[in-house]
């Protein structure tokens, strides 16, 4: 994939990689491809056996090709300095049709299509307006990031993309407590506890005990990115 180079990053201990936008549906499902080889996991239902000649994932390629093609939002992916895929980005204004619709969702997403509905009634409605609010989500992240602080960074690498297109505030879900501890560790704020149905198939949701939706103040999180970008 090549995809738009959106930032360059090495930290002090030298880690580097690197944000890219996808510019087009085969972009997109090129990174879909990839992300799902260099995990190694089977997205939604890990109690069945992996198999390596399906890594294709055409229910991910789909999704994201609608999402794509929805113009809702954009698509980045994040490379190490393998130039491996480590992690998938995405962010969309949080009133276009596709967060409306369970069918512009991804599949874990859809479980939580009733819950994105009730969310945005719980948000001050005179300031619930195009432009105003974005919806984020992360894909799934390698492990060895998730243990030395690249998830961290890359969530700010994404919500920076957010407040420099000027948006107000960003908006997500945080369904296992690790990532509920990292968004208040970003100073995000909680806007409603939701439960998580017990007999989901959704593997990815399972025994994580959480479901939190939450709001981030991009003004505000933009001043942490700074001290976190110069003490990392």
């Amino acid at each position: 994939m090549n995809g738009q180079i959106i930032k360059n990053y090495i930290s002090n201990k030298g880690i580097s990689f690197q944000l890219r936008k996808a510019s087009n549906v085969q972009e997109v499902e090129e990174a879909m491809r990839l992300r799902a080889a260099y995990t190694n996991e089977t997205p939604f239902h890990s109690k069945h056996p992996i198999d390596q000649q399906q890594l294709a994932l055409p229910e991910w390629i789909k999704i994201g090709k609608t999402i794509f093609e929805s113009k809702g939002g954009d698509v980045f992916c994040a490379f190490n300095q393998n130039n491996e895929i480590v992690s998938t980005l995405s962010g969309y204004d949080a009133l276009q049709s596709f967060s409306m619709n369970p069918q512009y969702l991804t599949p874990s997403q859809k479980l939580l299509s009733a819950y994105y509905k009730d969310m945005l009634t719980q948000l001050p409605q005179n300031l619930l307006i195009p432009g105003n609010y974005v919806y984020g989500a992360m894909g799934a992240t390698r492990p060895d990031c998730r243990m030395n602080g690249l998830m961290k960074r890359l969530m700010y690498l994404s919500i920076q993309q957010f407040y420099e297109k000027n948006f107000k505030y960003y908006l997500g879900f945080y369904t296992s407590i690790h990532n509920y501890k990292l968004g208040l560790s970003l100073g995000s704020t909680v806007i409603k506890y939701y439960d998580m149905p017990e007999d989901s198939n959704y593997e990815c949701y399972k025994g994580q005990g959480i479901c939190v939706a939450m709001i981030t103040d991009l003004q505000e999180i933009n001043k942490l990115i700074i001290q976190f970008n110069d003490s990392y």
